[in-house]
């Protein structure tokens, strides 16, 4: 539990810092990698998470009470997926490493009040590394392959109602590494 929890409120154009009261967090993260083969590697996480308010406190507004409601930004499910396989190439040329990962976020709330919130989304990611050595590395990737459109943060304005800050969408990119 924790005691005198502070969160931004009010306006988009006003917002203060209040404390909110106290807050309880519940949950499990699990993340793990496995190389089955020398080849082959998969890796994951699963987190499950409960945070509410337990006491709220509005010291600006008495009457309002937002005990019971989840704290923003705090999903309740997140999962994640990554596999990747190492391909030998021609002697001296190094290996090619194709990947792909898939990201699950659960539904979450802007706001104390629970009113502005962004659902579930899954986002893949693909990419491929060309391993010339252990010094020299080049990749490609797409990122959110399937343009998947999704909030990152939003609030209410008076004139125009619940407006949303979108996430990335389909991104392609990439670099090369050198260790030296």
């Amino acid at each position: 539990m924790t005691k005198d929890y502070q969160l931004f409120v009010g306006d988009v154009y006003l917002k203060y810092l209040q404390n909110a009261g106290e807050v309880t967090a519940k949950g499990i993260n699990l993340a793990f990698r496995a190389n089955p083969t020398e080849r082959l590697g998969i890796a994951g996480g699963l987190g499950l998470n409960r945070t509410t308010f337990t006491k709220y406190e509005n010291s600006v507004n008495p009457g309002i009470d937002y005990t019971g409601n989840r704290v923003p930004y705090a999903p309740e499910f997140t999962a994640n997926l990554a596999l990747d396989y190492a391909f030998d190439l021609a002697e001296g040329w190094g290996q090619l490493i194709p990947r792909a990962g898939m990201t699950y976020a659960g539904s979450v709330f802007f706001d104390e009040t629970n009113t502005i919130g962004q659902k579930g989304f899954f986002l893949v990611d693909l990419g491929l590394s060309w391993k010339v050595s252990e010094q020299v590395v080049a990749d490609v990737f797409v990122n959110n392959v399937f343009d998947e459109t999704y909030a990152v943060y939003g609030f209410t304005e008076a004139t125009y109602g619940n407006l949303y800050q979108l996430g990335t969408g389909r991104a392609f990119g990439g670099r090369v590494s050198f260790k030296f």
